[in-house]
């Protein structure tokens, strides 16, 4: 009897404990209940003064070479992406240093640079030429300054030197002019023709004067007026079309007024340039 006994009250209590157990909340309930009570995102958002994540259709995904580390916070850089930059960085820096340390050399430059004139030409006797300038000679050797430097020569070898004039301009007419054409009864004589550029160098300003003269020698009337020849631009900004380069052609027309009742017999020219180096 006590064993039933024992086997009884074991089974009340076991019966007891679960009817205690049925008025807990399960741990399911909880957790729908907490999330009940959090609300929706949206209205979190709106409670914390968040602007909702709406759908854009303009709004563009950027994509990025950044990986996650473990945490969700760090960001980094792939090995990968960073040696790339850095061999672009290099790239750019050679470069830079290339277009400093290399001028960028042009025709105005090298304008700038003044060659000396070499004033004589030397002819050896074994047929070859050396310009230069003589600074000195002996009855044995001859000291010649050249564009690589100076050289001394013996005399024996020399056949002959002579000097060479430096480049210059050399204008002169080109053929003949034309007129005198006489116009507003006989008071304006008007002349044309061409000037042409023979020498070695550009002529600059290049003009040309009619003087008129009687039968006794007496001036009349003169007038001036510049070739029509070479746009040129010159480094103080001034812009000419008067100038000729060598062998150009250029041509003038010139009027001069003559008093009424003089007597023309002849007429003369000058013509007058501009040299700049």
């Amino acid at each position: 009897m006590k064993k039933f006994l024992y086997l009884f009250l074991i089974l009340l209590f076991l019966s007891g404990c679960s009817l205690f157990r049925k008025n807990e909340p399960s741990p399911e309930v909880n957790l729908n209940s907490d999330v009940n009570e959090l609300g929706t995102v949206e209205e979190i958002e709106k409670e914390i003064g968040e602007t909702p994540f709406e759908d854009d259709p303009e709004v563009q995904v950027v994509e990025t070479n950044l990986v996650m580390s473990g945490s969700f916070y760090p960001l980094k850089e792939s090995l990968d992406d960073l040696r790339r930059e850095m061999n672009e960085l290099k790239a750019r820096i050679v470069e830079y240093e290339t277009r400093v340390s290399v001028p960028n050399v042009n025709t105005d430059m090298l304008k700038i640079i003044k060659t000396p004139h070499l004033k004589h030409r030397i002819t050896l006797s074994n047929g070859t030429i050396v310009h230069g300038n003589i600074l000195k000679e002996d009855s044995e050797k001859m000291t010649v300054e050249t564009q690589l430097g100076q050289i001394t020569l013996d005399k024996t070898t020399i056949e002959e030197y002579t000097e060479v004039s430096a480049p210059a301009p050399e204008v002169k007419m080109d053929g003949t002019f034309s007129g005198p054409e006489r116009r507003d009864e006989g008071q304006k004589f008007i002349y044309s023709g061409k000037l042409v550029n023979n020498g070695k160098h550009k002529a600059d300003f290049v003009r040309i004067i009619f003087k008129i003269w009687d039968e006794n020698t007496k001036l009349i009337a003169s007038d001036s007026a510049f070739v029509d020849g070479s746009k040129i631009k010159y480094s103080n900004g001034v812009i000419t079309d008067s100038a000729l380069n060598p062998g150009d052609i250029g041509t003038f027309t010139i009027s001069v007024d003559v008093p009424k009742g003089s007597k023309y017999e002849y007429e003369t020219y000058d013509i007058y340039w501009e040299n700049f180096k």
